[in-house]
């Protein structure tokens, strides 16, 4: 179904989306991500809100777990309705579908016995996910609709904040 509002593909007519990106700039290490949730009624985009926020000492992985996180923190614990979580981040959803559940049986330890990177992350979204239907699906950046662009600007915008504040920090400047 075409949402004639967003012009975005919505997976079903009454569900949540959360479009996501992170972002990371690596020179200054600082980095931010941005989030749109959707909630769509029969077709019809019924409420959307925006999740920004970034950290310095980041990384690109972080960040786009961070907006997952930061999203799912606004979803009520009985919500009736299935959340999509979409993405360009192969590294969220492809371990989210393919290892996360081998992590967890595992003692959040790969197969080779080496710790999961960004494991406190990944534990808080199995937590937030927990009770919930929740999927995750991969879109490309281009493709993935008004709402993706949307995040990804978001992500741009509050990137810019944070590495002012990381170029503060590493002078010593009052951020």
């Amino acid at each position: 179904m075409t949402n004639i509002i967003t012009g975005a593909a919505m997976p079903l007519p009454s569900c949540i989306t959360i479009n996501t990106h992170g972002s990371c700039q690596t020179q200054q290490a600082a980095g931010a991500f941005g989030a749109i949730m959707a909630r769509y009624i029969d077709g019809k985009l019924h409420s959307e809100l925006e999740r920004k926020g970034g950290a310095t000492g980041t990384t690109s992985n972080r960040m786009e777990l961070s907006a997952v996180i930061f999203a799912m923190k606004r979803i009520k614990r009985d919500e009736p309705l299935p959340i999509f979580i979409l993405s360009a981040s192969k590294y969220l959803i492809e371990n989210w579908k393919t290892q996360v559940p081998g992590w967890i049986a595992n003692g959040w330890l790969k197969t080779n016995g080496t710790p999961v990177l960004n494991v406190d992350l990944w534990r808080e979204i199995v937590r937030l996910c927990d009770g919930l239907e929740v999927a995750f699906e991969w879109r490309q950046a281009e493709a993935g609709g008004p709402n993706a662009v949307k995040a990804r600007n978001v992500a741009a915008k509050e990137r810019k904040k944070w590495e002012d504040k990381a170029v503060s920090e590493m002078f010593g400047e009052a951020a």
